[in-house]
């Protein structure tokens, strides 16, 4: 029917049932639809002239520049109608519509790595399998993320011996005669200091065969399923290659030349007006009034008052928010992030699986050996996270902004004086450095109450004395300045607290500083100490950029508020710092003197 063609609205149209009606009543009702038409032209027909025709008859809408017949240029999905005809390709279309959009909102929104999951442990006779042989490989659940978004699944646990790995050089599948395991290694060159890379594949495998006869009698095989499917591969590389840095892939630039990334360091051009015409108009309105004093203190309310409300107007507009910048850097950045794209073909690896062999996810690197009879099997487990590319969760980054994988100092020996208002006595203060002023003492004091207790194992090595200062602050008695002085700390002991017992060798939980004895016994206990002078500031700073902790991350040492410990504030290093104030020291009443004539007549009388 041509386009042209009108149907009165007062014209009764068949009524076409839905999906369900059959071709019959479908072909019946469009033939009515016709003959409505053809009556209308024939009422009308007479009367309409060429002009009119013209004038009436829409113009063929223009072609969109983005449609496109190709279905894989368009990524177009299955448009389902009443009448539409079905076919394997149908369904084959949608399958990969739905597959291909997923996979790219993983790869764009998710990322790729692993997301969860894949312990990896060695399992043999000496271990808790005694069924399964030395040289075997247990993979517990898990699921990954490829380069492409498909997803690495593994649901339940499964253990694999060196014969069940593909051979991987170059992303090529290594192969031998009758698929001999030890002729395929021995391509490689293996060595027991070697490393092998343990890798997971996306796989599929193809399930149900199921035999088809066509109209010329010709029998062929189709399958009836897909398994989406993993397989493992291993290839030799350098030990170096096994720890994978992520580096930063956002790289900055500066954004002097965008304005929507500037911060507002000047007034507005129309805050700059307004100022400008009352500053004349004040002008105007002095030289107007003269010498008169009242006039002139009106004048000046009036400016005040006017000029408070625009300098109001002006901050309202700008806001009170502080933008953290940086937005250049990421539309630049998302704007060039490249996505990979369409999923590459896969590898046969079987007759009943393909696999990608060209990007796998690296789980761990191996070590292998020799056995008896001089056949090669894994080993040992090299390292199981340095190879590891991560998936970050949602809940994981929120537990990484709070700071829960940093080392923290969970408490300190002095932590009932933290910022107290109230000075301590002395004598609690001079008794924490673990001397009391008698007996002998030797060259070094450990302390007894100055110590720190760290939330996770800390590397030895990085505990030395530069990473704790200890300042006492007097006033000076010309003009009231305040005096630093440094405590000589000339150690540290770690003795304090034990280790756990699957703390690693070369990392202790405590540190306690030791003082100079000499320096204890003159400064603190001597007659001239500057704590005889008045009431003295101490100041403890822990230096947490200086240690490490057992995951190579230095010390959150950040102090929180009027809080001993924990401390922390989500970022690694940075400085603890505790002060207190300490009382006047009173020195002890001298000793009454005896005169020289006294002393003379008491040896006499002996």
């Amino acid at each position: 029917m041509p386009s042209h063609w009108r149907i009165s609205a007062q014209t009764p149209l068949p009524v076409l049932h839905g999906w369900r009606a059959g071709a019959a009543e479908c072909c019946r009702g469009m033939a009515q639809i016709r003959q409505y038409g053809d009556q209308r032209v024939r009422r009308e027909g007479a009367s309409m002239d060429k002009d009119t025709m013209k004038q009436t008859s829409p113009k063929a809408p223009p072609a969109h520049q983005y449609c496109c017949d190709d279905a894989d240029q368009c990524c177009g999905r299955n448009n389902y109608f009443v009448g539409k005809k079905l076919t394997s390709d149908s369904f084959r279309l949608e399958q990969r519509y739905m597959n291909e959009r997923r996979r790219l909102l993983n790869r764009a929104v998710t990322g790729w790595g692993v997301v969860y999951g894949f312990p990896i442990q060695t399992v043999g006779k000496d271990v808790c399998a005694s069924e399964v042989e030395l040289g075997h490989l247990k993979i517990g659940e898990g699921l990954g993320l490829d380069k492409f978004g498909r997803e690495l699944f593994q649901s339940k646990s499964t253990t694999l011996a060196l014969d069940n790995l593909l051979v991987l050089d170059g992303g090529k599948l290594v192969r031998a005669d009758g698929n001999d395991l030890n002729a395929r290694i021995l391509k490689l060159a293996p060595s027991v200091d070697a490393c092998w890379l343990l890798s997971i594949h996306y796989a599929e495998q193809r399930l149900g065969p199921v035999t088809l006869r066509d109209s010329c009698s010709c029998e062929r095989t189709e399958w009836d399923r897909i398994c989406e499917t993993v397989v493992y591969s291993l290839r030799r590389v350098a030990c170096e290659e096994c720890c994978v840095h992520q580096e930063c892939a956002l790289d900055c630039g500066c954004s002097t030349n965008w304005p929507c990334c500037n911060d507002r360091d000047a007034p507005s051009k129309e805050f700059v007006a307004k100022r400008d015409a009352l500053d004349a108009d004040r002008n105007r309105l002095k030289q107007q009034v003269g010498d008169d004093g009242g006039e002139l203190q009106k004048v000046e309310f009036e400016y005040d008052r006017r000029m408070k409300e625009l300098v109001e107007e002006e901050l309202r507009k700008a806001g009170n928010e502080h933008t953290r910048g940086g937005c250049r850097c990421l539309c630049e950045h998302l704007t060039d992030l490249a996505i990979a794209g369409e999923c590459p073909k896969l590898c046969e690896v079987d007759d009943c699986t393909k696999a990608d062999l060209f990007h796998g996810l690296g789980l761990a690197c191996l070590k292998l050996e020799q056995d008896n009879c001089g056949k090669w099997r894994i080993a040992s487990i090299y390292d199981a996270c340095g190879p590891r590319r991560l998936v970050k969760r949602n809940d994981l980054l929120f537990d990484l902004i709070n700071g829960c994988d940093l080392t923290r100092i969970s408490r300190v020996g002095w932590w009932p004086w933290h910022r107290r208002p109230k000075a301590i006595d002395f004598d609690s203060f001079a008794l924490a450095f673990g001397y009391d002023g008698t007996g002998e003492i030797g060259d070094e004091c450990v302390t007894r109450d100055f110590w720190v207790e760290f939330s996770r194992p800390v590397r030895a090595e990085t505990l030395a004395a530069d990473c704790f200062v200890m300042t006492v602050i007097t006033g000076e008695t010309e003009g009231g300045w305040w005096e630093t002085f440094r405590v000589p700390i000339v150690g540290i002991d770690t003795q304090l607290v034990p280790p756990a017992p699957d703390d690693p060798p070369g990392y202790v939980r405590s540190a306690r500083i030791v003082v100079a004895g000499g320096w204890l016994d003159d400064a603190v206990y001597g007659r001239h100490s500057m704590f005889v002078a008045g009431q003295t500031r101490v100041e403890i700073e822990v230096r947490g950029d200086f240690i490490e902790d057992c995951n190579a991350q230095t010390v959150d040492a950040n102090a929180r508020g009027r809080s001993p410990f924990p401390t922390g504030n989500g970022v690694p290093g940075d400085s603890y710092l505790s002060t207190f104030l300490v009382e006047q020291r009173t020195l002890p009443a001298p000793a009454p003197r005896v005169r020289a004539s006294a002393r003379a007549a008491e040896g006499a009388t002996r």
